[in-house]
């Protein structure tokens, strides 16, 4: 499937790269079994022109979580615009990954994006904010993060594990234009936390399923 403005480039390494609107995303699993892919993309905004604009926005929800689904920052509604039209492709290169493949026993690729819904918003994680290890509702089909972190800290930083006990311990980076994306299976159990002084920011995208 081919969009406008797009151009797929994929290697034997497993890393893919799309090319939208002149923004990059490339996204490099992490190995051959463990449904987690390791995203870059390179923003057409400086790192502290978006901190600045995410700092201006107005957030809603919990006390140490808060969400902005509709920014007012035209620099912020243009991420948001360049993250969504990158993840059908995200979404359709998982369903073709031969592990993802043998755990959904899909009849065919699009089968899956056909009968997904995908929300995608900007997230302020307060100082404090910790959720433990954990697998996602299994309404849930895959789960992306993109982070503003002026550079990488592992404590505002998400960990995957391949048991609830923490087994296999893999630490995602932080810094700006980086983050995940991962299929919700039994051996993806994660955490996050914001364990500093200063806001963390992020984009948070959820692939779930559409039953109808």
């Amino acid at each position: 499937m081919h969009h406008l403005h797009t151009v797929f480039i994929v290697s034997s390494s497993l890393t893919v790269t799309t090319i939208i609107n002149n923004c990059m995303l490339k996204y490099d699993y992490t190995d051959e079994w463990r449904l987690i892919a390791k995203l870059s993309i390179d923003f057409p905004f400086a790192q502290q022109e978006v901190y600045t604009a995410l700092e201006k926005e107005q957030y809603y929800g919990d006390e140490d979580r808060r969400y902005c689904p509709n920014p007012s920052s035209h620099i912020l509604k243009e991420i948001l615009d360049i993250v969504k039209t990158n993840i059908p492709n995200l979404l359709l290169d998982m369903t073709n990954h031969p592990e993802f493949k043998h755990k959904w026993c899909l009849e065919y690729p699009e089968q899956l994006v056909n009968n997904t819904k995908t929300s995608c918003m900007f997230v302020c994680d307060k100082p404090g904010y910790n959720i433990d290890t954990h697998v996602d509702s299994r309404m849930q089909v895959c789960t992306g993060m993109l982070f503003f972190n002026h550079d990488d800290d592992p404590n505002q930083s998400t960990t995957f594990y391949t048991s609830h006990s923490g087994d296999n311990p893999l630490l995602m980076t932080s810094q700006y234009g980086t983050g995940w994306y991962a299929a919700n299976t039994h051996d993806c159990w994660h955490s996050g936390a914001n364990n500093t002084q200063r806001n963390r920011y992020s984009i948070i995208f959820i692939n779930k399923l559409d039953l109808k």
